[in-house]
């Protein structure tokens, strides 16, 4: 009974572990409203350079 339960678990860990997007993930399109709004304030807030860690920014490819 053990075993079964080890070989089903296992079996559906590697089934989840297949599940999921690949690559960078984009930002949708707005559903209403132009995108210029808070989240455009976002985009051009200024960088802190006491900041403990780096704020990688995407760039354009």
């Amino acid at each position: 009974m053990r075993l079964r339960t080890l070989v089903l678990m296992a079996g559906v860990g590697l089934a989840l572990a297949g599940c999921g997007l690949r690559g960078d993930l984009e930002r949708p399109a707005p559903m209403w409203g132009d995108g210029s709004g808070a989240d455009a304030a976002d985009d051009e807030a200024p960088v802190d350079p006491d900041a403990p860690v780096p704020i990688d920014r995407p760039t354009a490819r």
